[in-house]
């Protein structure tokens, strides 16, 4: 998608986005690279091992850029969720015709339950209230943008953090604002017990593996090869 909105517009991604976007929506603090980020800012980003945050430094790569390189500030991205609650328009600028922006939300593939996919956003409903919604991660940042059109409201939920057990407890941050934003208390934020499951056992199967080699090389080791590697 990238390549093809170079080649049309004759301008790098960057700088396409950076003047049909960034400039018209007033987003001051969005950069479509790292360094003039960290000259404006930028936070370092954390990844979770453990239960421990690591400090990581990560450039996206900029073929990756147009896939989720983008960096912008939360106060900057309530911009551009404006624009797509206002028919691509702040202010007094449109970045996108209202039938444009209806063409972006419009449910296209059903991807389970109410859920369809979008150009970009997952169409769904949560508590009765339509949303449009979209997350984003690089392994040391995480995002969440949740759009409720009814309401001609939203949120923004930006982390400096990731990580296996991690993204999941984002997201349950962005599902108890959803709940203080429709009146109700916002819910416990825990890691999943089929998470911890899963991650002992990726973590205790490689040693499992070899004390049983041990335990089978004692038993059988006056008997042949072949029955040993059997």
């Amino acid at each position: 998608a990238g390549l093809i909105v170079e080649k049309i517009s004759g301008q790098s991604y960057a700088d396409y986005v950076t003047q049909r976007i960034f400039e018209p929506l007033d987003m001051r603090h969005s950069y479509a690279s790292r360094a003039p980020a960290l000259a404006d800012g930028l936070t370092t980003g954390h990844h979770y091992m453990f239960g421990y945050a690591f400090e990581r430094e990560y450039a996206v790569p900029l073929p990756g850029v147009p896939g989720g390189g983008l960096i912008a500030s939360v106060e900057d991205m309530t911009h551009y969720a404006i624009a797509q609650l206002s028919d691509g328009r702040y202010g007094d600028t449109s970045i996108l015709s209202a039938q444009g922006i209806a063409e972006l939300h419009a449910p296209a593939i059903s991807i389970g339950g109410d859920q369809h996919y979008a150009m970009g956003w997952v169409v769904d409903t949560a508590s009765g209230t339509p949303v449009i919604q979209h997350t984003g991660d690089i392994g040391t940042f995480h995002s969440v943008a949740v759009l409720m059109p009814g309401r001609n409201s939203g949120f923004i939920l930006l982390a400096n953090a990731s990580g296996f057990e991690q993204i999941g407890q984002v997201d349950g941050i962005a599902v108890g604002v959803f709940n203080l934003l429709n009146g109700k208390p916002p819910a416990p934020v825990s890691v999943p017990i089929n998470v911890r499951f899963l991650y002992w056992a990726v973590l205790l199967t490689p040693l499992l593996m070899i004390l049983g080699i041990a335990y089978s090389w004692r038993r059988w080791r006056n008997m042949g090869v072949g029955q040993i590697l059997l």
